[in-house]
């Protein structure tokens, strides 16, 4: 292979963790705040809908949800 297949190569590789890693970085800070809704928000939606939105976010930014390409899918298993 030459130099041009090598760098398109190492590019999608590189994207492709960088989108794992800013999913599970995701993931990780809705499901630390899932626990309380934000002051902001007090006053228009109840605890419960704010847990509810918070599942969603993280089922969306799960590979196998179907919101992510096959590559990143057959990738994260």
């Amino acid at each position: 292979m030459n130099l041009f297949t090598w760098s398109f190569l190492l590019a999608v590789l590189l994207s492709l963790a960088l989108r794992l890693y800013l999913s599970q970085r995701q993931i990780h800070h809705v499901q630390q705040h899932a626990a309380e809704v934000p002051t902001a928000f007090r006053d228009r939606i109840t605890l419960q809908q704010h847990q509810l939105a918070a599942d969603y976010c993280v089922a969306r930014q799960r590979p196998d949800s179907g919101s992510r390409s096959p590559t990143a899918r057959c990738c994260w298993r």
